[in-house]
């Protein structure tokens, strides 16, 4: 039986194949840390969707020597996040680089002003959130050079399908 979600549940027979978000918030940390990132800014909306990829990013990225230093929370529903970003960044100013959890429209709101409090330099890892599923050449501008996880499973002939990242 194949299940195309994660569950609690082991059975014999039973194959789970989900792509929960929290996986893509793990293979996030552990790309950073093989770049050589050890100090993370968490940027993340303030509701249960950012809570469970902070948990997953944090246990992670700290599991294997990095330090979060600073987490921030936005509001998803507003468009102005200079305030949360200022205090954000005032208290993760020797981060190496940025975790950011938002979905396009937020993405793309963010990053401008991430770059506007001073913190433009940072490499930014995200989930695939990030992407619309759409290309928008004028739109997307504002995202170019985010990093984040696209294809988690790759099929081989002959070994069948592998996570990509362990």
């Amino acid at each position: 039986m194949l299940a195309l979600n994660r569950a609690d549940v082991t059975r014999a027979g039973l194959v789970q194949f989900g792509l929960p978000p929290e996986d893509e918030a793990r293979t996030v940390a552990q790309q950073a840390l093989a770049s050589g990132r050890r100090q993370a800014w968490v940027v993340i909306p303030r509701n249960e969707w950012g809570e469970r990829l902070l948990m997953a990013f944090d246990s992670a990225f700290t599991a294997r020597g990095g330090r979060i230093r600073h987490t921030t929370r936005y509001a998803p529903t507003e468009s102005d996040f200079q305030a949360p970003l200022r205090q954000g960044w005032a208290g993760a100013s020797d981060a190496d680089m940025l975790f950011l959890a938002a979905f396009a429209p937020q993405a793309r709101l963010l990053r401008p002003q991430i770059r506007f409090v001073g913190a433009g330099n940072l490499p930014i890892y995200a989930t695939s959130a990030i992407d619309a599923g759409t290309h928008d050449g004028v739109a997307d501008l504002d995202l170019d050079a985010v990093r984040f996880p696209e294809m988690p499973w790759l099929l081989s002939a002959n070994q069948g399908a592998q996570m990509a990242v362990d």
